[in-house]
């Protein structure tokens, strides 16, 4: 005879496993169990390792570095005294990237969208689930600043209201579009309207075709040319005048880090697409 762990025990591990393994997991749990506390004691081991688990596959680099500049260029308030705001700049951030990471990890698969031929359905899945990462990485942003406030600890690591206020507004109507692009760019193929914008293979012989996809390939790969060559000449011509004759050294090389940081992540957003477009072209044969 079958024998089933209690339901309410059950139920709570249910919630605590990802949706996307949640009836596998339960299943080969209720296959092992023995006893309510042999169950216990085998989802206290298994739901942590699932969780990593369902972390790495969910998880993106380059998506957890876009949402934490976005976050941080959000919060920081004037650049010279970014590096006595990094304490209070460190727990809002990191909060609402765990939280993501968790709504990601627990995010209900979502149903297929083809977004070639329903671009709109497409859009509404990703807007929809855009506002909701948005929501609940704001809500995480003031969840240690609320406990902070009620633990009466000092101001060096509490933001000010307005930059509250600030993360509040800005970090959801600043954090939704770059959801928006993800999730249009790489969970529904979008990425060929940039790429493969002009390049019709029905209009082109299969040797054409190649050649126009690997000159986009090569373009994009050659993008960090422009950025340096754009972004490096303005960063010295806003930052040097006003470091000129002062000691605000640390805060210049933080500036051109902050300008870094947004190369680095633009090229390696380009080198994802060229690599996507070089799957096209294996494809050709």
């Amino acid at each position: 005879m079958e024998t089933r762990p209690p339901k309410l025990i059950e139920v709570i591990v249910g919630l605590l496993i990802p949706p996307a393994r949640r009836e596998d997991v339960l299943g080969d749990l209720r296959e092992r169990q023995t006893s309510a506390g042999g169950y216990l004691a085998d989802a206290m081991r298994v739901v942590p390792l699932v969780l990593f688990g369902q972390l790495r596959r969910t998880g993106d680099g380059l998506l957890i570095a876009m949402e934490a500049y976005t976050l941080f260029m959000v919060l920081r308030g004037s650049p010279w005294s970014t590096w006595l705001q990094l304490p209070q700049l460190a727990l809002p951030i990191l909060a609402a990237l765990a939280a993501l990471a968790l709504r990601d990890v627990y995010a209900k698969p979502a149903q297929a969208v083809d977004h070639p031929s329903d671009p709109a359905g497409a859009f509404d899945v990703a807007l929809g689930s855009s506002v909701a990462a948005a929501s609940i990485a704001v809500a995480a942003a003031c969840l240690p600043q609320a406990v902070l406030y009620v633990l009466n600890v000092g101001p060096s690591w509490l933001l000010p209201r307005p930059v509250l206020v600030r993360c509040v507004l800005g970090g959801f109507l600043m954090l939704i579009p770059v959801r928006i692009a993800w999730e249009m760019l790489f969970r529904y193929g979008g990425y060929r309207r940039i790429t493969m914008q002009a390049i019709r293979r029905d209009t082109l012989t299969t040797d054409l075709y190649r050649r126009a996809l690997e000159r986009r390939r090569d373009t994009l790969r050659r993008t960090w040319l422009w950025y340096v060559a754009y972004l490096v000449p303005m960063s010295v011509l806003t930052v040097l005048p006003r470091s000129l004759g002062s000691h605000r050294a640390l805060s210049t090389i933080f500036e051109a880090a902050v300008v870094l940081a947004a190369v680095v992540i633009l090229r390696t957003l380009a080198g994802r697409l060229a690599d996507m477009l070089q799957q096209e072209i294996d494809s050709i044969g």
